[in-house]
């Protein structure tokens, strides 16, 4: 009778565990994909108000400054490239949350998905462009990629370089 109630609780128990894993590699691939998804409609909601102050600020004309604080990168990583003038967040995923190599315009945002070396793993790109509008500098102890917590202030300086208005994005 000893042996019964023995035999029974590890029965039980392994079936539970069985049901556990089933239901988890069921559910984790879902709960991913919707933690991918919302982590880019929050991201696009960050790149558009950078984008709303930065085209403030250079409208507003010289002297003009906003403030946006926290600035928080959850995921992905934050690229402010001087060079190219402009922003690009980055997310490597196993979800294929667009088409790749199409690009999806949203106003001024760019959205587009890219195959990496890795099969069924994606890079999901937000972009916002200035290269023929303004001229973006960038100023922070920190260095690119910014992943994190940050207080962002955009500046239009009065000054232009090929006439186009130097915005300052300063970040702390």
């Amino acid at each position: 009778m000893k042996g019964q109630i023995w035999i029974s609780a590890v029965l039980y128990s392994a079936l539970g565990i069985i049901i556990i894993t089933i239901i988890l590699s069921a559910g984790l691939p879902l709960i991913n994909k919707i933690r991918d998804r919302n982590l880019v409609t929050q991201t696009k909601d960050i790149m558009r108000t950078l984008d709303d102050n930065i085209k403030k600020v250079a409208n507003e004309g010289p002297g003009s400054k906003r403030f946006l604080s926290p600035l928080i990168i959850d995921g992905g990583e934050l690229i402010i490239d001087e060079t190219n003038e402009r922003l690009l967040w980055s997310l490597q995923t196993k979800n294929k949350l667009a088409e790749p190599d199409i690009v999806f315009d949203e106003g001024s945002l760019k959205l587009f998905l890219n195959k990496t070396t890795v099969e069924d793993e994606f890079l999901v790109n937000l972009e916002l462009i200035y290269k023929d509008v303004y001229d973006i500098k960038l100023s922070s102890e920190f260095e690119n990629p910014f992943i994190g917590e940050y207080s962002v202030s955009i500046e239009n300086e009065g000054t232009y370089t090929n006439s186009k208005p130097v915005i300052v994005l300063t970040i702390r």
